[in-house]
């Protein structure tokens, strides 16, 4: 499943590195590539529920990034023990500008290239 995550991976990275208004994940050559994440750039044209909106038109199902500012989920930190160091300003820019597209273990080229069509 990983090996072809990472795959399909490959062929995003390839396609969305040098999108003008979009952040991208880094490989770290460890990653299982459950999904990928859009992130917008802070002189993206268009905010999040803009680019959710594009996607959805275009039948691309999205979802917020789950690890955006994990804060925002009190029902889950009430069963644990934190502290939080610093400010939050990463994670809580994620989780106003990004969103994320899932991936599969099977060969999805297609549907990826059509998720790059829809967003240039």
């Amino acid at each position: 499943f990983i090996e072809k995550r990472q795959q399909n991976a490959k062929l995003f990275t390839d396609l969305f590195e040098s999108h003008p208004y979009l952040l991208i994940q880094k490989e770290t050559h460890k990653s299982s590539w459950f999904g990928f994440s859009l992130i917008l750039k802070e002189t993206s044209p268009i905010n999040r529920q803009q680019l959710a909106k594009k996607l959805v038109d275009n039948g691309i199902e999205c979802r917020p990034i789950v690890t955006g500012n994990f804060l925002k989920n009190k029902e889950v930190l009430e069963y644990f023990d934190y502290k939080i160091s610093g400010n939050l300003d990463n994670a809580e820019y994620i989780d106003k500008n990004g969103l994320f597209v899932g991936n599969h273990q099977v060969d999805i080229r297609d549907q990826i290239n059509f998720l790059h069509k829809a967003l240039s």
